[in-house]
């Protein structure tokens, strides 16, 4: 554990500090870094120090993005993928996944360009990654910014090295091989939307290509491959479900058994045990991906449906074989939604008993859309998605900066919940599988144990605000089905009921801030308008801040938040004053509310990635804020924010 520079004010400011609440969700723009503070600017605008990230004993730990369109080859036991798309970001990583401990380890990046729907083979203990397409979208004309550089990569030194460029022309969606000592890319689409038939061969001892007889079918691409023995094959994709195997000492190609009746595009293919496997992928015409696996028995030229992969299908996934035994990976779900599931999952396939296990659920801890909260000094984090929705709790101990793993909500994975907390018990409400939801499960730190507790009424929803005063949580806001709310709704934990209160006077919201400072609560930011399915894409974001009073049941107006209007932001109360950190759409702001001034003071940046879907929580004088995402990478960082030092009079120590 690292030293805590910031101890010796523990015990001052954690007696004249009291918390509240926490929020999540946000937008991004860029990363901004703070410079270096003075001890006098600490005094006065705060502090940030970053802990360790989340579920881990250390501050920086990498985590694989979930991706679909990567390449992948294996060497001496170990896999590794490269590249790919994760949710519009074309990416250059490399990761090694490492079956017998299922642990991934990042690698060197790919020095070419990022892309996605490259090929790949090993020949000779080493890896080569070659062409595929630099852009997502077509320009005009519908033609792609595509490749046909490849590179080498040595494990030995994980270092990668430029070789000789494809000589045909540039491609993406191409099928790679490895045979004998050899390396083959076959068929594929070219920049203008054509496909192609060729069939190259590469010989890594003379850094050299060899056009050989082109694919025996009609020109495709998104076919699948694999090999058998000293033979290739090719099977399906754009044009049809026909299958080919190649034979290098022959150079030609003879056609075998079709896959089926019905093409498939994004497939993978792989080989143990003598037999051939082709799998996954979406129907031609359609785009409902697949989850079945059909295998090729050499003997009888015929195919036969082996087990389905898993509950849900996948397209533009990888697939491999270690150690005997088929592993398919990462890949698409949903891909005609606007915010489709990519993954980062790992199924491993034992062809003796015919089924497929699970073999990494999911990579790290990092996620955006949590829920969080605070029970006896110490934080929670639960839920929230990075790929697949979560339902994982952790718990942050600040006194050891140590996280640990306690009993998975109850009541299922969510996106954008509420989490509050009572005296001695935590609160996850709402969020969204798919459906809004509207239950609530009570955690017991003492037990490791959740209750589900009465629902609450009114619409479903994601992402609302909360504030507790008193002893009870309001409940404000959010995002129903169709349309943002603005309905106030009040839990007492101890009683377990839910009274309905004044609405916010101001605009229905979602994705707003919300803290409580003495007998009062704040809602102030938030955005009205449509939005995604993950409730992360918004309009109109709002600065209004609006005081709610339980004592007589209303709002009143309050100066409007000091920054941009923004949405999604964090939101925390230290004794006298609440705070707003934007992790991003104005530059990683932190501003500070003073009721008895109704006035907004600038405190010190967060010095953070900028991000979406982050979580804060506040324990015992500080507050914590973490995860999220940006530029579409999904984050585990957590940092922890100490206010101002405060004098009498309810102000802060001043620097000349």
């Amino acid at each position: 554990m690292r030293k805590d520079t910031t101890k010796t004010n523990d015990k001052m400011l954690s007696t004249n500090r009291m918390f509240s609440i926490a929020v999540v969700s946000g937008t991004f723009f860029g990363p901004i870094t703070s410079p270096a503070q003075t001890p006098q600017q600490s005094l006065s605008m705060g502090s940030w120090t970053q802990r360790n990230a989340v579920g881990y004993a250390q501050i920086t730990v990498p985590e694989i993005m979930p991706r679909a369109g990567a390449a992948a080859f294996v060497i001496g036991g170990k896999v590794y993928v490269t590249g790919g798309d994760a949710n519009t970001r074309l990416l250059s990583d490399l990761w090694a996944f490492d079956p017998a401990t299922g642990t991934w380890t990042q690698r060197a990046d790919l020095p070419g360009a990022a892309r996605i729907y490259a090929s790949a083979f090993a020949v000779g203990g080493k890896g080569y990654v070659c062409s595929g397409a630099t852009s997502l979208f077509a320009r005009g004309g519908g033609t792609f910014d595509v490749v046909k550089d490849l590179w080498c990569y040595d494990p030995g030194t994980n270092s990668w090295a430029a070789k000789a460029d494809l000589p045909g022309t540039a491609r993406h969606s191409a099928v790679g091989l490895s045979i004998g000592s050899k390396g083959y890319m076959t068929t594929g689409m070219l920049s203008g939307g054509a496909t192609t038939r060729e069939n190259w061969e590469y010989d890594p001892a003379m850094n050299a290509w060899t056009k050989r007889a082109d694919y025996g079918g009609s020109a495709r691409s998104a076919a699948a491959g694999f090999t058998l023995g000293t033979k290739g094959y090719v099977c399906a994709g754009s044009a049809d479900a026909q299958c080919w195997s190649y034979d290098p000492a022959t150079n030609a190609w003879v056609r075998i058994a079709d896959l089926a009746t019905t093409s498939r595009n994004y497939a993978v293919g792989f080989a143990v045990a003598g037999k051939g496997a082709i799998g996954c992928g979406t129907l031609a015409g359609t785009t409902t991906p697949l989850k079945d696996l059909r295998r090729y028995d050499l003997a009888t030229n015929t195919w036969s449906t082996a087990a389905d992969v898993g509950t849900d299908g996948r397209t533009a996934a990888v697939a491999f074989v270690v150690s005997n035994k088929g592993y398919i990976a990462c890949g698409l779900r949903n891909p005609s939604q606007l915010d489709a599931t990519f993954l980062s999952d790992i199924w491993e396939y034992d062809h003796t008993n015919d089924r497929f296990s699970v073999k990494s659920p999911f990579s790290g801890k990092a996620r955006r859309g949590a829920a969080s909260f605070s029970v006896a000094g110490k934080g929670y984090v639960c839920a929230g998605e990075k790929g697949e929705l979560r339902k994982d709790l952790w718990c942050y101990d600040p006194a050891t900066d140590a996280w640990s793993q306690k009993a998975d909500l109850a009541g299922g994975a969510r996106i954008g919940a509420v989490g509050f907390s009572s005296a001695t018990k935590g609160f996850i409400l709402g969020g969204s599988n798919g459906t809004r939801l509207s239950d609530l499960w009570c955690y017991d730190p003492a037990t490791n144990q959740w209750t589900i507790k009465a629902a609450m009424p009114g619409e479903a929803r994601m992402n609302a605000c909360s504030f507790t005063v008193a002893g009870k949580t309001y409940v404000c806001g959010g995002r129903g089905a169709t349309s943002d709310k603005k309905d106030l709704w009040c839990y007492d934990p101890v009683t377990n009921v839910w009274t309905s209160k004044a609405d916010l006077a101001g605009t229905a919201r979602s994705q707003a801030v919300a803290f409580a400072i003495g007998s009062k609560g704040y809602v102030t930011t938030g955005a009205s308008g449509s939005e995604s399915s993950s409730g992360l894409s918004r309009v109109a974001p709002l600065k209004d801040l609006w005081c709610y009073d339980p004592t007589n049941n209303s709002w009143t107006q309050k100066a409007d938040y000091a920054n941009v209007a923004c949405y999604g932001a964090a939101g925390f109360g230290f004794s006298d004053r609440g705070y707003v950190v934007d992790c991003g759409t104005a530059g990683n702001t932190t501003w500070a509310y003073v009721p008895a001034t109704n006035s907004w003071s600038k405190m010190w940046a967060f010095p953070g990635t900028a991000r979406a879907g982050a979580v804060a929580l506040s324990i015992d004088g500080y507050a914590y804020l973490g995860t999220g995402s940006a530029d579409r990478q999904v984050l585990n960082d957590w940092w922890r924010y100490t206010p101002p030092i405060q004098v009498a009079g309810g102000g802060v120590l001043q620097t000349n």
